[in-house]
């Protein structure tokens, strides 16, 4: 039984649709029949409202081709098409293509897609930021791994006096290499099966460990371990055997660490995407407090909307009769009496949330220019709800009874779109709303009605009551679960046979940068990872030096130097390639973030100061790392050096 008017008979049971579909439904009815929960006459007006509009975009239409049909020659009908089925009203701005639905998900542009949608681009920020600290790590082993070869070479020299070819020995680091990456490699799956859930929670997905690991990904990931076995052993291997026998025996290998300014270049590299991936993390986040914190042009706190109607046809496009807008009245009269109420406001869309676009035609332009603009339909008390500022003009006013049928509102974007000088020469134009003619009687200033990742655009506002299925209530910020309480036991009083359901407004926009934040949060992540591997491969190299010195620490202090002064003989060798690795950092990652930064309608800017942090962090961080080894070689014994 739907709405006490309709029962419907379960006739088939389907198969659960998969969790990344981009459709969801708990059960599915005939699409005529939805008009049957109406009573007679709004039933019949609905028909008969769908029958002459089918460019509703309330709806969504999938189309099964023919085998063999090319959607371009579809696409080329569809404008003949419209014309000779749309009336001449609901022609205008009416643009039609077929899209497969394969590429909803990531090729989408378009709004209110069924479900979120995704980009490319955040692909391939998730797979370069993964291959950097691949990069990054296979960089750490080849450090760590010459560094520590030293301590074997008397057994290298062993080896090659005894006989053993250069092969044999590269093979054996090979194979050690490869050993330490098959261990990692059972880990990393271990650790993914624990984490999936966090990410699952981050990207608002349900993957699932047995669908994500099938026989594709452990062949690529068997194929990745090759390839980062040859890329993190093949150099450390190559190096062992360029040790001299003799030399080796003494103990003595600095004859073959003549390629010293390889594992530098490896260290500026690493230290230089560490840079990159806190400063792009740093950007992120400013963007981030950039967008909740930017100015809408309306007031988002303390404001509670309530879903007079519902989103669907049926609450579209239904008139209420008489008596429901009088209980509506006296609802509305009601509540602003209440403590900790101070005003309400009924509209056809929540601010910044969403808007519905209508065929309109400005003075100055005609029908076939195909305007197809933003409309808002609002009452008396909207304006002064949601603070909205008025630059020329008033708002709409009971004192004009002519204001529902033929006054409209513009905001600032349209007075330039339209060409019409200045809001004081905008007041008293003309404009055709699909047959509704009327002239402006007051400018706003621009507010955004939809998210920020698209631009305003021109805005029209009307008063049409029809069209009102939203209720905004304005509440102080004190006792508010009292203030919502009283709030609904008055709806349930009047309104019986509808629930109270409410939404916080703040909440509502600032879940519409949720993606945004899970995306900083992973890339943060990410950056935390790398940095983290960067810091061990300074380790890895800080051992290295600090082996090779070994003896120069030990006379320097026999001959009465400082910790600080050792501690500076050692520093000195990394400061420089810290400076270095920022440079090269910096114009790389100040290009990247610029292109993220261009998906945004309204964006941050980047300067140089997110840039300095990032590497005061990385300095400061590299410092801490280098502190460790620098300290105990400055204070071993001398006799044992």
């Amino acid at each position: 039984m739907f709405g006490g008017k309709h029962s419907f008979r379960v006739t088939a049971v389907v198969k659960n649709f998969p969790e990344n579909s981009h459709i969801t439904f708990d059960m599915l009815a005939p699409y005529e029949n939805m008009f049957d929960m109406e009573n007679d006459f709004t039933a019949a007006l609905l028909r008969k409202n769908l029958a002459i509009n089918f460019v509703i975009s309330h709806g969504y239409t999938y189309v099964l081709l023919k085998p063999g049909s090319n959607p371009a020659n579809i696409n080329q009908n569809f404008d003949a098409f419209v014309k000779k089925y749309a009336a001449p009203n609901l022609q205008l701005g009416q643009v039609f293509s077929l899209m497969n639905i394969r590429d909803i998900h990531m090729n989408s542009a378009l709004l209110a897609e069924p479900n979120n949608t995704n980009t490319w681009s955040n692909i391939f920020i998730f797979a370069g930021v993964g291959l950097l600290t691949i990069i990054i790590a296979c960089i750490n082993y080849i450090n760590l791994s010459t560094a520590q070869s030293l301590t074997r070479i008397k057994e290298i020299g062993i080896r090659k006096i005894l006989g053993s070819f250069k092969y044999q020995i590269i093979a054996q680091f090979l194979s050690e290499s490869f050993l330490f990456c098959l261990i990692a490699f059972a880990l990393s799956y271990v650790a993914f099966y624990l984490t999936l859930p966090l990410l699952n929670q981050l990207t608002a997905r349900t993957l699932s460990f047995s669908h994500v690991v099938d026989a594709q990904l452990i062949l690529s990931s068997i194929g990745l371990l090759v390839v980062i076995t040859l890329l993190a052993g093949g150099y450390p291997s190559y190096f062992v055997t360029k040790f001299e026998s003799v030399n080796t025996l003494k103990g003595n290998g600095s004859a073959a660490l003549g390629g010293q300014w390889l594992r530098k270049t490896l260290i500026v590299f690493q230290l230089a995407i560490a840079c990159m991936l806190l400063s792009g993390s740093l950007l992120i986040i400013k963007q981030l407090n950039f967008l909740v914190s930017r100015p809408l042009g309306f007031k988002k706190d303390h404001i509670v909307t309530v879903s007079i109607f519902s989103s669907n046809l049926n609450g579209i496009f239904s008139r209420p009769d008489s008596t429901f807008r009088i209980r509506l009245k006296s609802f509305r009269d009601n509540i602003e009496t209440q403590t900790g109420v101070t005003g309400t406001a009924m509209s056809s869309n929540v601010p910044g949330v969403g808007i519905v676009f209508h065929g309109t035609v400005p003075e100055g332009f005609t029908q076939e220019d195909n305007m197809f603009l933003a409309n808002l339909s609002c009452d008396y008390d909207f304006f002064k709800t949601y603070d909205v500022e008025f630059v020329a003009g008033r708002p709409f006013s009971r004192e004009y009874s002519t204001d529902p049928a033929e006054a409209f509102i513009v905001n600032e974007t349209a007075v330039q779109e339209f060409k019409w000088e200045s809001p004081e020469k905008a007041i008293g134009k003309s404009i055709n709303r699909e047959g509704k003619i009327g002239r402006v009687v007051g400018v706003i200033k621009d507010i955004n009605f939809t998210s920020l990742t698209t631009p305003v655009s021109p805005l029209i506002l009307e008063y049409n009551a029809n069209q009102m299925n939203q209720m905004s209530i304005r509440f102080e910020n004190s006792n508010i679960d009292e203030t919502i309480n009283r709030i609904q036991a008055t709806w349930n009083s009047m309104f019986p046979e509808k629930s109270f359901q409410y939404s916080f407004l703040d909440q509502q926009l600032d879940q519409q940068y949720q993606n945004f934040q899970n995306f900083g949060t992973i890339i943060e992540s990410f950056t935390f990872i790398a940095i983290l591997i960067a810091c061990l491969g300074v380790y890895g190299l800080v051992m290295f030096v600090v082996q090779r010195k070994v003896k120069e620490i030990g006379v320097r202090k026999v001959l009465g130097a400082s910790v600080t002064s050792i501690l500076n003989l050692i520093y000195k060798d990394f400061a420089l390639l810290i400076v270095l690795a920022f440079f090269v950092a910096t114009p790389v990652a100040w290009y990247l973030m610029g292109q993220w930064l261009e998906n945004f309608s309204y964006h941050t800017s980047i300067d140089g100061w997110t840039f300095a942090l990032s590497l005061l962090l990385v300095v400061a961080i590299t410092s801490l790392t280098i502190a460790y080894q620098a300290v105990k070689a400055s204070m071993a014994n001398p006799v044992k050096s």
